[in-house]
């Protein structure tokens, strides 16, 4: 396949993984984690969820714990990314509790490996996800822990926590905090050239 394929192999990732798979040990693990998760891909932009899950949850568990707990810390970050990306298509699904307990493991490994911009984007995905369940509350100490990871770090994540903390107190009815919040996203969205 890949020979067939060898301008875009990634067009036919989904055959690849499943041939893997299908090999069992034969197979090289690292090649059945690679092609799993450019199909869980594939199908995220095809709005395949279901399919995106299973391949994430293929790739995830052929990472396996062992391998993630002998202190590979690029397979733990590795894991961490599979999660957040089966966690959005979890979400996608109407699952939301699978979403939030994949995306609480990816952020404590971020956490654990002192990735801040990345623990910044999943807190922020998490903090969104309370806010629309009308659990502002509960936004306020993941946001805190996260700017506190991130450090003095101006980034796109840090514009996504500020505007979810901005969102928890407009819940909360505290429009004062609401607009601190809102502006010090803008501001720095514009300072990072970031019209999105």
């Amino acid at each position: 396949i890949q020979a067939s394929y060898r301008k875009n192999p990634e067009r036919r990732a989904a055959d690849l993984a499943y041939h893997l798979v299908e090999a069992g040990n034969l197979a090289d693990p690292e090649q059945v984690i690679h092609w799993s998760a450019n199909a869980g891909n594939n199908a995220m932009k095809t709005a395949a969820f279901e399919e995106a899950a299973h391949y994430f949850s293929t790739a995830i568990a052929e990472l396996g714990d062992g391998v993630v707990n002998e202190g590979a810390d690029e397979a733990k970050e590795q894991k961490a990314d599979l999660l957040h990306t089966r966690g959005a298509a979890q979400l996608s699904l109407g699952r939301k509790d699978s979403f939030l307990e994949d995306l609480k493991a990816a952020y404590d490994q971020y956490a654990e490996l002192r990735l801040g911009e990345k623990a910044a984007r999943v807190a922020a995905d998490i903090s969104y996800i309370h806010v629309w369940n009308g659990e502002p509350d509960r936004v306020f100490d993941q946001v805190i822990r996260a700017l506190q990871l991130l450090g003095d770090e101006e980034t796109p994540g840090r514009c996504q926590l500020l505007s979810a903390h901005g969102l928890a107190h407009t819940m909360g009815r505290e429009p004062a905090d609401a607009e601190r919040s809102h502006q010090a996203a803008v501001i720095l969205a514009r300072k990072l050239g970031g019209e999105q």
